[in-house]
């Protein structure tokens, strides 16, 4: 992401951009699609359109604001040598990258797991006293 990205996307919210029944409207263009794809933002694309109805989060580190149905610019970008320290300065808060890792489990490949013949008891917990014969 860099300041190019975020002018163009914060010109083109501010100039093409309404509210309609709760909702962020956005013509679609594949240039602002990708920058909202990049910074996570939910969207989708429906008749032509890019449609949100979450995106207050997306107006205040831009430096815009909800005026009736249209999208205004109240403060200008203080543009840093950073673009998140930038946004974080506009938001208010820190904003941070995306992270370098994800959460989650590796997964195995189960179809090349060898048979367990019962024999042993896979678990913690003795059961076998608590079963009749």
């Amino acid at each position: 992401m860099n300041f190019e990205d975020i002018k163009s996307l914060r010109d083109f919210i501010s100039e093409r951009a309404r509210i309609e029944e709760g909702s962020l409207v956005l013509p679609l263009d594949n240039k602002i699609k990708r920058i909202l794809e990049d910074l996570l933002f939910e969207h989708i694309v429906q008749g032509g359109l890019i449609i949100s109805d979450s995106y207050e989060h997306l107006l205040v580190p831009l430096g815009l604001e909800v005026v009736g149905n249209r999208i205004q610019k109240v403060t200008d970008i203080p543009f840093d040598k950073d673009v998140l320290a930038s946004l974080s300065k506009m938001a208010g808060f820190p904003i941070y990258a995306k992270g370098p890792s994800r959460i989650g489990a590796r997964m195995g490949r189960p179809e090349k797991l060898k048979k367990i013949d019962g024999s042993t008891c896979a678990c913690s917990i003795s059961i076998g006293r608590y079963i009749e014969k």
